[in-house]
């Protein structure tokens, strides 16, 4: 805030109200831009799930990009797709380009690319985003059926009823094919990448020994 009297107030006001949607309201109102610390408390905080999804939107309306990344790459990789999947929740567009960017990351694992188009395409402005990059042949090969599955149930009723065609389309292509299930049980298994997997895809649902 600019106005020195209205500086004062919001320095005496804000840690009294922290957390509420007031709170929310005021930084966003004023481009507060030092509570980032704060936010990102509140986003790794599963307990409170409105305040997760407020934080994180704020970050990124508040151009924040550099900080959420430098605090992402130091997460735990089974932590990274759930709070992923928390960004791609009724995203903005300025979170659709956020989640786009981290979705072409050479570092990061085919899985957890997949699992940030599937946050992508958990929101309306997600959802318009990998449809157009589809049609125009932008997305990256080894993501497009993962992008097109999703919009199977987008809200947009014309992608929708576009959708089955995008999956026929892919038929042929050259996608990692999975093999019938006496192959697998034949073959060996990695339970280091058994338990990520668990981990990013099941854990919502089932759960080992009460974890």
């Amino acid at each position: 805030p600019e106005h020195p009297r209205l500086a004062r107030l919001v320095r005496t006001i804000l840690p009294a109200i922290e957390g509420s949607p007031e709170w929310f309201d005021v930084i966003a109102a004023l481009e507060i831009k030092n509570k980032k610390a704060q936010l990102w408390n509140f986003v790794l905080d599963e307990s409170t799930p409105e305040q997760q999804k407020s934080a994180a939107s704020l970050l990124v309306s508040l151009g924040e990009m550099d900080f959420l990344r430098s605090k992402l790459s130091a997460v735990a990789p089974e932590d990274y797709l759930q709070l992923i999947r928390l960004f791609g929740s009724n995203a903005s567009m300025e979170m659709v380009h956020f989640l786009a960017k981290e979705s072409n990351r050479d570092d990061l694992n085919l899985i957890t690319r997949k699992g940030i188009v599937e946050a992508l395409g958990n929101s309306w402005n997600g959802q318009h985003y990998l449809y157009e990059e589809i049609k125009q042949d932008r997305l990256d090969e080894k993501l497009m059926l993962t992008a097109a599955a999703k919009l199977m149930n987008c809200w947009d009723t014309k992608i929708r009823n576009e959708a089955p065609a995008i999956l026929a389309s892919l038929q042929g292509k050259p996608y990692e094919q999975i093999p019938d299930i006496v192959t697998l049980s034949r073959e060996s298994g990695d339970s280091g990448q058994g338990k990520e997997v668990f981990k990013n895809y099941c854990t919502s649902c089932h759960q080992i020994k009460g974890e």
